[in-house]
């Protein structure tokens, strides 16, 4: 079972992404892109996060891992495209949703690093006002049944419930920490055209939603549309590899050594690299990488957790 230091006030994202890149380029891109995703592996297949809080809260440890998922009573997507003609609905279906506890998480992230070797963690340094609201924010969003609901179109602080980038994404946005910056960086803004999405006397195939003069384009702001604001793995991904990358990174980002110790900890004798080229076989094998962002000196939010 993989492990992690516990490092007082932070909240680490695990972050696994997408087997292959995501196109939001068109309805009719998404589409193709998410099947080819889905038929290279199928292990989360769109990506996953999922949060750790470690804390010191008025001198008392306060640590949980947290996550948002779809539950095993789900109508599957196969059916809502294929049989029932969402179409691009889709994206705004309210699927069963499931509040994941730590030995589900740590299970998948065994999963996610040893047998497909996607993983990566942002790590992000907190104070403790930081910590009180992210506390009160789990705890509330346990007793007020919010995981009871799980989809792309939801917003957690409007107790709608969340898909799992927009839950562990809300813990940064509660704090006060999702800044202007980071919140382009991780989500997107589309006009969906409202001729894609299905309702019950208006079906739309998938073959609509690959071929379809509609489907080639986003709708302008003159069309018929409907507007969605989602987060996404693949673009945190995109965010964190270029800076990964980069030479020139803001001060209060840097790269985590620890994380880079932990893949060197699990990886088999055999692909351990020779001294010098650790980098050279991390970039090779796309593997564990960690980012850590100090936002320690940042005011914490005043606004209400919820905004219900």
């Amino acid at each position: 079972m993989l492990s992690f230091t516990v490092n007082a006030n932070s909240i680490t994202l695990f972050v696994i992404p997408p087997p292959r890149p995501l196109s939001w380029v068109s309805p009719s891109q998404i589409a193709y892109t998410t099947v080819l995703a889905s038929t290279s592996d199928s292990y989360h297949s769109i990506g996953h996060v999922t949060a750790k809080v470690d804390c010191r809260i008025d001198g008392r440890n306060v640590n949980f891992w947290s996550g948002m998922t779809s539950s095993d009573n789900n109508p599957s997507d196969s059916q809502l495209l294929l049989e029932d003609g969402f179409g691009m609905g889709i994206l705004y279906y309210s699927y069963n949703g499931h509040h994941e506890n730590a030995p589900e998480i740590l299970n998948d992230l065994e999963i996610a690093k040893n047998k497909f070797n996607r993983l990566f963690t942002l790590k992000f340094l907190i104070n403790e006002a930081h910590c009180r609201r992210m506390a009160q924010y789990h705890r509330e969003y346990k007793e007020y049944g919010v995981a009871k609901f799980y989809g792309l179109s939801h917003k957690p602080r409007l107790a709608e419930g969340a898909g799992c980038t927009a839950y562990a994404t809300s813990y940064l946005e509660v704090a006060g920490l999702l800044d202007a910056s980071l919140k382009d960086s991780f989500s997107k803004t589309i006009r969906i055209p409202e001729i894609l999405i299905g309702k019950d006397n208006h079906k739309v195939t998938f073959n609509d939603v690959l071929y379809s003069d509609a489907a080639q384009n986003w709708a302008s702001p003159n069309d018929e549309h409907r507007v969605l604001h989602f987060y996404d793995t693949q673009f945190m991904y995109n965010w964190a590899l270029d800076l990964k990358k980069s030479s020139h990174r803001p001060a209060h980002i840097r790269l985590d050594e620890e994380a880079y110790d932990q893949w060197h900890k699990y990886i088999p004798t055999s692909r351990k690299p020779r001294k010098g080229h650790r980098d050279r076989i991390i970039r090779k094998s796309n593997g564990f990488f960690g980012l850590i962002i100090d936002k320690r000196g940042v005011p914490p939010a005043t606004d209400d957790i919820w905004q219900f």
